[in-house]
């Protein structure tokens, strides 16, 4: 039998070579001259445990040396490539930060528009990125490294449309300098970032369509007229808002603080009245008739997803009042979590139904909740309701209990552990 890989051309060789993990490819690349420099056919390079060592069992402190070899001895043969991402994620320190820098630098200049480094306690310096070298860059997410930037990095970050932040550390002049300079961020995302000695965060960027931060108790002071998309998660201090004529979708879970986060949802009605779609973290108390219900009726708020901390024995019939209050709601979701104490009921009124709710879906039943009357008065009188979906762990006590509501929606009861699966 012949040699017919051989005699393959090098493109399809090369595309064979693709397929092998990092160590396998060099390993291959080393049995011929002509495969050594033959063209890395993909232009998306991951350098990670699992695309260099396979599946094959590993131990990040002893395989660090051998990770650094592969990768070093992979890239030389790489000659005039183009790449379009590069992926970096491995437990390395700052033994083989030198080694790093290379790589990066090695990666930029061929051309990449994406980075993603997911090195503990790496340095992310300024001075790595040449201006000259790095306009292509359009996409930076950074996970668990340490900024270092200055005013050099000006003419290289202003092209990002995308950065993402994750678990990394920086200083005052740092964020402003970001938030500053990036002026042509479509996308921005910080979480679990660290700011010392940073008490207020003031974004102002035009273009940003897209906003994510989480775990954060600063004051938010938010200026971005294009705003599409906003996501907060944390015990916010404060949040200050502008118009925000076009933002669609809203997540804000403030936890933590003592009025609920009822003074957070009417900033976002009052600048933000194109709302679609809100998910809220929200505690029982809040949902009870207050002036908040006032600016909602104003919204044209469809979707409406509520995650509540509920103690046991508490009416969660109150919710009525919060889906009245949004006469164009469609959808209404609730997922609910348990508190280990008991609370008293308040005392509740049967309002008419004000809304054209379509859906309505209920994570979590139980009886210790008190949901029966909400879901009752939903079935009952939401005349625009088509479907009701429930989660529950005694699914035929529930369709027992269901089974004679007079209502056309259709009612799907499914059991926890079901849901979970789905999910």
């Amino acid at each position: 039998m012949g040699d017919y890989i051989s005699e393959l051309p090098d493109d399809v060789v090369s595309y064979i070579l693709s397929f092998l993990t990092l160590r396998d490819a060099v390993r291959a690349r080393l049995l011929s001259r002509r495969w050594r420099y033959l063209p890395y056919c993909r232009t998306v390079l991951r350098l990670d445990a699992l695309n260099v060592f396979g599946n094959e069992g590993y131990n990040r402190v002893s395989h660090r040396s051998k990770f650094v070899r592969l990768v070093d001895q992979f890239l030389d043969t790489l000659r005039d490539q183009t790449l379009r991402v590069l992926v970096l994620h491995f437990g390395l320190d700052n033994e083989y930060s030198s080694h790093i820098d290379s790589w990066i630098l090695r990666a930029v200049t061929m051309g990449i528009k994406e980075l993603d480094l997911g090195i503990q306690n790496y340095v992310f310096s300024c001075y790595l990125l040449c201006p000259w070298m790095a306009s292509s860059l359009t996409c930076l997410r950074l996970s668990g490294c340490q900024l270092n930037l200055s005013s050099c990095c000006t003419s290289w970050i202003s092209h990002l449309t995308t950065l993402h932040m994750f678990g990394v550390r920086m200083n005052h002049n740092d964020m402003v300098f970001i938030l500053s300079s990036a002026l042509n961020l479509t996308s921005l995302s910080l979480e679990h970032c660290c700011y010392p000695r940073i008490k207020c965060l003031k974004v102002e960027l035009l273009g940003l369509k897209k906003l994510l931060i989480d775990d954060i108790s600063l004051d938010i002071k938010l200026n971005c007229p294009n705003l599409e998309v906003f996501e907060c998660i944390g015990p916010l201090s404060n949040l200050t808002l502008a118009h925000l004529p076009f933002l669609r979708q809203a997540k804000v879970f403030p936890i933590g603080r003592r009025d609920g986060g009822s003074s957070i949802i009417a900033e976002l009605i009052r600048f933000a009245p194109h709302l679609k779609a809100l998910s809220f973290f929200v505690r029982p108390l809040v949902i009870q008739p207050l002036p908040l219900t006032a600016r909602i009726s104003k919204s044209c708020l469809k979707q409406l997803d509520l995650v509540m901390l509920v103690p046991y024995g508490f009416d969660l019939f109150g919710i009525t009042y919060f889906i009245n209050a949004c006469p164009s709601l469609e959808i209404l979701r609730l997922k609910l979590r348990p508190l280990t104490f008991t609370r008293q009921s308040p005392q509740k009124e049967y309002p008419d139904c004000q809304h054209q709710l379509k859906e309505v879906e209920i994570d979590t039943y139980s009886q210790k909740y008190n949901l029966v009357e909400l879901v009752l008065y939903l079935l009952r009188n939401a005349v625009a309701l088509e479907k009701m979906v429930i989660a529950c762990s005694d699914k035929e006590k529930l369709t027992t209990l269901l089974q004679n509501v007079n209502s056309s929606a259709e009612l799907i009861i499914q059991h926890t552990q079901y849901r979970k699966l789905l999910q």
